[in-house]
Order: C-alpha cells, then structure tokens, then sequence
C-alpha cells in the first residue's frame, strides 16, 4: 500500500460516523415539558477513528519500542531490588 491510500484511507477512517437514538426534549425553565418523536442521528464514532488511527501508526512504526522487566539472578532488572529466589519453578517472587 502506498503512503498516498494509507492517507486516503486514514482519512476516510477518521470521518468515521454512527447511527445513534436521539429524543427532542422540550424544557422550559429547567422543566420537561415535551418529548418529541425519537429519530436517529449520526454521531462521531470515536471507537473506529481510533482503530484507524492505531492501526496507520503501526504500519509506519510510529510507536516506541516498548520496554520490558526481566527478573536476572533474583532482582528484577532496572528495579534496582536485589533478593533471592525461593523454591519455584517458572516466576519467582523476589524476598
């Protein structure tokens, strides 16, 4: 895909609409006083904007690498907590 239709579609993507319920309500100082006929209306849809958006990041490799704690030796590295392993077999709590 070139990077001409991902905007293409990116942008057709964050227009993304929905059809949602809606009621008129009438108020006059604060009352109800009248409910009109119930119709639909289109509403942003936020949820697949933003599935649009995420996925156009990814294919670009827009995110940061992500960074992961691994338990070495009984400490949990970057944690700066040293300790030692207790009798198991896959995680170890570090005491």
């Amino acid at each position: 895909m070139t990077d001409e239709r991902l905007m293409e579609v990116l942008d057709e993507g964050l227009q993304a609409t929905r059809t949602s319920n809606a009621a008129i309500l009438l108020t006059k100082e604060g009352q109800l006083i009248k409910a009109e006929e119930q119709g639909l209306i289109e509403v942003p849809d936020h949820a697949t904007r933003h599935k649009f958006l995420d996925t156009a990041l990814k294919l670009k490799d827009k995110y940061p690498a992500e960074k992961h704690k691994h338990q070495v030796d009984g400490a949990v590295a970057g944690s700066g907590n040293q300790g030692r392993f207790v009798g198991c077999d896959r995680f170890c709590p570090v005491v």
